[in-house]
């Protein structure tokens, strides 16, 4: 069975939609759907249990825990082996289930397995799934190329994709150590898959499968927003890289987050 985890904060229509694609494109017998809310003041729970009732279960939280530790929570009351983590702003276009168990079973050495996400406008998302970051990507933001795997499913290797719909199973999540509530938003996926593929195992984006992600398109440019990004991604290469890595990046990345200031100052 595939556990769908999705985390609200503040989205109960858009949490509607989603559920509504899930219960519609998808079968009871093959799933269960855990929404973790993360003390949402649009009345989220009431308004999710009065359209779905006892079709999805519902975990209210007290505070607003952040994207990982609310994953955490719905990961922990999961049944499912396969846990199946997705934005509450998305839509599933398909019956996903089939496609993503016959992706897992071909090959015990994948790892995380993810859709493609489009847009609203149905373009792929840019940056749902590259290489790790480094030192030189950070400045260059390319996205490199993947070797494909020799598997029966049509996969395309990467390092990591979003978790805005990321597929692992459930012993595997649990041994890597869940996700890593140190991060509040931002580079908890990342850091995730740098943990399985740490294990030897790959990561790879399913072709043909696809999930709508309306939240997408950018990083939204508000700058609390951009600073929980920045301080997500010194983390990151504290923790992985060490700290001379981290105190690199904070250098060569501070001309670009100064005039990022510098613009929200002047609107």
């Amino acid at each position: 069975m595939v556990s769908f985890i999705i985390v609200s904060f503040n989205t109960a229509e858009l949490t509607k939609n989603c559920l509504l694609s899930l219960l519609t494109k998808t079968t009871a017998k093959d799933r269960e759907i855990i929404v973790v809310d993360n003390a949402s003041s649009d009345n989220s729970p009431a308004l999710l249990t009065a359209a779905f009732g006892n079709k999805i279960r519902i975990i209210s939280n007290p505070s607003n825990l952040g994207f990982a530790a609310a994953n955490n929570i719905g990961a922990r009351a999961a049944r499912g082996d396969v846990l199946f983590f997705l934005n509450s702003d998305t839509i599933i276009k398909s019956d996903i289930i089939g496609p993503i168990k016959e992706a897992l079973d071909s090959s015990q050495e994948l790892g995380i397995v993810a859709p493609i996400l489009l847009l609203a406008d149905n373009q792929e998302q840019s940056f749902a799934s590259s290489r790790f970051p480094g030192l030189i990507s950070v400045v260059t933001q390319k996205v490199l190329a993947s070797r494909q795997p020799k598997t029966p499913v049509q996969l395309k290797l990467v390092d990591w994709v979003s978790g805005a719909a990321l597929v692992i199973r459930k012993n595997l999540f649990e041994k890597i150590g869940d996700w890593d509530e140190k991060y509040f938003l931002y580079f908890e996926d990342i850091d995730l898959c740098w943990r399985v593929k740490k294990q030897g195992l790959s990561i790879a984006v399913l072709d043909g499968v696809f999930v709508t992600h309306f939240g997408g398109r950018s990083l939204v440019q508000n700058w609390e927003r951009k600073k929980q990004y920045y301080l997500s991604q010194e983390y990151f290469f504290q923790k992985n890289y060490g700290m001379m890595s981290a105190l690199i990046l904070k250098i060569i990345r501070w001309p670009y987050k100064t005039l990022k200031y510098l613009k929200t100052l002047k609107k």
